[in-house]
């Protein structure tokens, strides 16, 4: 390759063949520390939590389309920003890469998915009644595709188990698990509320307050939330999602009685939080 030295000096001299060995093993030692911060067992195993979270939106996303009388669907939208903001925590923690090939791969399977769920939704608009089987076929499909993913990230985890310390759960971080739970405890409530203009107000307020707090994560470089929460918050948020896809399929498909039981519940998950975020065993 013809060198093009700047104006006015020599000509570079290519290094001798020594030290061109050199500077290739020294990348492959920069590529072998880089692996020792990257955990990949425990990207995998998020990946996988991903698919199965995913997996269980679509499912109910497509068996609750189009809504029943009463029944708002965009209870499952809050959840969903609250799971994204904490995953995208864990995933910048355990060392992913915005670029290369794990990027590649990801944006592929999102793309793949995003073209299924419009396609469906669409034909489901269109007045064509999909059969309940195959209703499930884009969660399954996402389940397999990330257990994909899950599975090349184990593939490359290296021997070594990487030991990382949870963050303070600080005061901020317990008023912020707090407004979490209120918000998320008020989306419960509202899946069964008989007032459609109550329901609708709540969830536009808790989802103003879910953004907003999305939105001050992404401008101060990301929440450190998910690594301060410890297994009892973490089993509070997904088994409110649990009742949220209940409520909804229950108010979809039954004329049960729900708004008490929806009061309670959310009051309960509303309490919850805030037990274990100044009171339980993952304060810190």
């Amino acid at each position: 390759m013809e060198q093009r030295p700047e104006p006015g000096l020599e000509p570079y001299e290519p290094p001798t063949a020594a030290v061109a060995q050199a500077y290739l093993d020294e990348s492959a030692r920069v590529a072998q520390r880089r692996e020792q911060h990257i955990d990949r067992r425990a990207a995998a195993r998020l990946l996988l939590a991903e698919g199965i979270s995913f997996a269980i939106y679509l499912v109910v996303l497509m068996l609750v389309f189009p809504p029943a009388e009463g029944v708002n669907i965009i209870v499952i939208v809050a959840p969903f920003i609250v799971w994204t903001q904490l995953v995208t925590t864990l995933r910048e923690e355990y060392g992913y890469q915005r670029r290369g090939r794990e990027q590649r791969m990801r944006t592929a399977v999102m793309l793949i998915l995003l073209a299924v769920v419009i396609g469906s939704l669409g034909t489901l608009m269109l007045g064509v009644d999909i059969p309940v089987a195959l209703r499930f076929a884009p969660g399954v499909l996402c389940f397999v595709l990330y257990g994909l993913l899950a599975w090349g990230e184990w593939r490359h985890a290296t021997a070594e188990r990487i030991v990382r310390k949870r963050a303070p759960f600080d005061r901020g971080a317990r008023l912020t698990t707090t407004c979490i739970g209120i918000a998320v405890g008020a989306i419960v409530a509202c899946v069964a509320t008989p007032s459609a203009l109550i329901a609708n107000i709540v969830n536009l307020l808790a989802m103003l307050a879910l953004v907003a707090w999305l939105s001050a994560s992404m401008l101060t470089q990301g929440s450190q939330l998910a690594l301060a929460w410890g297994p009892f918050l973490w089993i509070c948020f997904a088994l409110s999602g649990a009742v949220i896809i209940a409520l909804l399929l229950l108010a979809q498909f039954t004329s049960m009685p729900l708004t008490i039981g929806g009061y309670v519940v959310g009051g309960a998950i509303a309490l919850a939080f805030a037990l274990g975020a100044w009171w339980g065993p993952d304060r810190g």
